[in-house]
């Protein structure tokens, strides 16, 4: 899934709210940092209600990392390497993606942790110092501490989400269910490898049938950026746009194939092929 399907995504394309657009991406460093630098990660660090605290404790955790990578490694040797290889790597594979979201970063956060805690516990085996009592309490109170802040943040959000299967009470389908594969085969049927797809899940649609896919709510942007949409007949996707079938009629969106789960629909502006094996149902 390279060649010419690959495309490095400018940031002017993500826009705050459509940054949950996917597509397979090169990574590049000058990429990560402008878009850091022009738009800043989407969500705030925030500690206890203040911005300021939380980019405070950030920094914090990130030094203590630091410091107890280094001396992690002068006083172990390579004991905790493969920790810190893992880390660097995970970092620079999440920070160079032009989506930034936090739940992609907890793999690097674990480890980030357990080398804050090696800030205070690196002298616990030497003999001429031990302060093993109050260097693992105080490592135990910094974990804390950090723990605190990413879950004071999450509540609301998990609270929100716990409502939301209990408004919409389903299973939701997996990418091997008989009618989402039916539904991949038509797409790669029916449109060009060069075509973008809207999808719910952006990235299975990339997987399933190596077309670049976007996801989002609103309908306006997706239909500037998708050549293509694939709407969920029961509407309760949050990923995207709430379009029936008598909404695709006024946008003109053409159908050309449906199953009992999912609808193909041609975007306006899409050429047709003379080839085209999808005709308008």
């Amino acid at each position: 899934m390279t060649g010419n399907n690959t495309r490095l995504v400018d940031v002017d394309e993500l826009q705050a709210s459509e940054w949950r657009s996917t597509y397979i991406v090169k990574p590049d460093l000058r990429l990560l940092a402008t878009s850091l630098s022009r738009y800043g990660w989407l969500h705030p660090i925030v500690a206890f209600g203040s911005r300021q605290l939380g980019s405070a404790l950030v920094l914090a955790f990130v030094g203590l990392a630091i410091v107890g990578a280094i001396l992690s490694l002068a006083r172990h040797g390579t004991r905790d390497l493969h920790l810190i290889v893992f880390g660097l790597v995970t970092a620079y594979a999440v920070g160079t993606q032009p989506f930034h979201e936090f739940r992609y970063l907890y793999s690097t956060f674990v480890v980030m942790l357990l080398l804050a805690v090696q800030a205070f516990t690196v002298w616990d085996d030497r003999p001429t110092l031990r302060p093993r009592r109050w260097s693992r309490a105080l490592g135990g109170a910094v974990a804390a501490a950090v723990l605190v802040m990413p879950l004071s943040v999450n509540l609301a959000d998990l609270g929100r989400a716990v409502q939301y299967h209990v408004d919409y009470d389903y299973v939701l389908r997996g990418p091997e269910s008989p009618d989402s594969r039916a539904m991949f085969d038509a797409v790669v049927r029916c449109t060009r490898g060069d075509e973008v797809i809207m999808f719910s899940q952006a990235r299975s649609m990339n997987l399933y049938t190596g077309r670049r896919a976007v996801q989002g709510g609103s309908a306006e942007w997706l239909l500037q950026r998708a050549d293509w949409m694939v709407l969920d007949n029961d509407d309760v996707d949050y990923n995207e746009p709430a379009i029936h079938e008598a909404e695709a009629a006024e946008l003109g969106l053409e159908r050309v194939w449906h199953n009992a789960t999912y609808t193909l629909y041609r975007v306006p502006h899409t050429p047709r092929s003379p080839f085209e094996t999808c005709p308008v149902e």
